[in-house]
């Protein structure tokens, strides 16, 4: 059985709660069981998608179970490493230009998930920027970083987009 999600916010929130799983287990777990719950709120009904949302304090094997029913479901394919790196930069830049995050948390956990997804071409210009950011800070300024955030969510909104 396919189900088509219809609420693109909904599908937006599951794929980018997939990206943190994928490279960030912990976080991403709770971020699908929240999108799971978010979806049956919504009436989008599965099996998968009710094992998901009942999996709040479940070892990641079992959430990883639950979701690879949910995609089946949906009829989605799972995100590459590289395709979940650069929905969590996108995330990371927009936390960076909303002063959400502080530029060294954002610069580490950017580069550390640019090394997780095997340095994607499309994430060097701006890891690169915040691995000297968060080596050599007087180098590289807050504003050198927050432009590099902004440049590549212009840039990441243009692939999408286009």
């Amino acid at each position: 059985m396919t189900v088509r999600l219809v609420h693109a916010s909904l599908s937006e929130r599951l794929r980018d709660a997939e990206a943190a799983f994928r490279l960030e287990p912990g976080r991403g777990s709770t971020a699908l069981v929240a999108v799971a719950v978010d979806m049956l709120v919504a009436g989008v009904s599965t099996p998968g998608i009710t094992g998901l949302a009942g999996d709040d304090a479940a070892p990641s094997e079992d959430v990883e179970r639950d979701f690879g029913a949910v995609l089946r479901e949906l009829g989605l394919t799972a995100l590459t490493p590289a395709d979940s790196a650069l929905r969590m930069a996108r995330e990371i830049a927009h936390a960076l230009g909303a002063g959400t995050v502080a530029p060294r948390d954002a610069a580490t956990r950017l580069w550390t998930l640019f090394v997780a997804a095997d340095y994607p071409d499309e994430l060097a210009e701006f890891a690169n920027i915040a691995d000297g950011f968060g080596c050599i800070p007087e180098h590289v300024t807050k504003v050198d970083l927050r432009a590099a955030a902004a440049d590549y969510v212009g840039r990441a909104g243009r692939v999408a987009t286009g």
